[in-house]
């Protein structure tokens, strides 16, 4: 700012003339006077600015300085909103942080979702998952996969080159793909085939995209480092990747640990497929969203201790 307003009264005093006269004087003074073929350098004719030249470049300056500060106070109101996004892995990778309140609040909007699901299998369509195990995740997911796609679309990490439905396409295919791959690792660990299982086995694996595949697809879409990094490497740099993280990978460990009574001789209604496994990866997708919000409040103050 300080060297831009240097330059402008520059330019002023080569307009008004006043810098001309203290520069004849100086050449004046330092010219070679005893040389026969000495000329006064004032008697020099230097190129005049043109009043249009000099005030078309002070402009420029002035919006030089004026930008940056546009760009600074929009850092500052960044941080203060709590989407402070900034680059700490070097250039690559971009950390898109919210505040512990709107983590919150989302986890809340995705919870309330499920808790509706079931309250209108049971009130209003009187079926439940273990006598109507087909219908009732059907009913989960078909409820939940709204909530989820326009809820994280709003965090999609390149706003400003991919708009808000572009982001909302992404999860849609996302909810596709993560169906096909869950039923397929579904199959391959064990999940029993044929016709009586194909509408339970349909509807599971879309309700486990939802809460594995969709948000990762609508925040990240195609970019391939920030899929490897939440779910092999499983390493979060901000709180929009915990809240993808930890859920999913809860998801998944609570299916998991849901489809052990399966195999034993209880003989019980909800151990047969898809049913222990629902609820283990509910439970596990609710406690995964708990820990997010805990690893969130817990990365937010260690930045202000760090800033401190």
């Amino acid at each position: 700012m300080a060297t831009g307003n240097s330059i402008s009264r520059l330019l002023i005093n080569l307009v008004t003339g006043k810098t001309s006269n203290r520069v004849h004087s100086i050449l004046d003074s330092t010219s070679p006077s005893d040389s026969p073929f000495s000329i006064p350098l004032s008697h020099l004719q230097l190129p005049k600015i043109s009043f249009t030249f000099a005030i078309s470049h002070i402009s420029i300056l002035e919006k030089g300085s004026l930008a940056n500060i546009d760009k600074l106070s929009a850092e500052m109101k960044n941080k203060k909103k709590g989407h402070n996004i900034k680059d700490t892995t070097g250039g690559d990778a971009v950390v898109q942080n919210l505040s512990p309140s709107k983590v919150l609040l989302s986890h809340l909007i995705c919870g309330i979702g499920l808790a509706s699901s079931f309250w209108l299998a049971t009130n209003v369509y009187s079926i439940n998952l273990i006598d109507n195990p087909a219908s009732t995740l059907r009913l989960i997911w078909l409820i939940e996969v709204p909530v989820v796609i326009l809820l994280y679309s709003l965090f999609r990490k390149d706003m400003n080159q991919s708009s808000y439905l572009k982001a909302v396409a992404r999860g849609l295919l996302g909810l596709l793909v993560g169906a096909v791959f869950h039923a397929l690792g579904a199959i391959l660990l064990g999940a029993p085939v044929g016709t009586q299982y194909f509408l339970r086995t349909l509807n599971w694996s879309l309700l486990m995209s939802t809460f594995t595949f969709v948000p990762a697809a609508s925040v990240y879409g195609s970019s391939w480092v920030d899929w490897h990094r939440i779910f092999a490497h499983a390493k979060p740099i901000g709180s929009i990747d915990y809240m993808i993280c930890l859920p999913a990978h809860g998801a998944v460990i609570g299916g998991w640990f849901g489809a052990w009574p399966m195999p034993l001789d209880w003989e019980r209604t909800w151990q047969e497929w898809p049913i222990c496994v629902t609820y283990g990866a509910i439970i596990g997708y609710l406690v995964g969203m708990f820990a997010s919000f805990c690893c969130v409040v817990f990365h937010v103050s260690s930045q202000h201790v760090k800033g401190d």
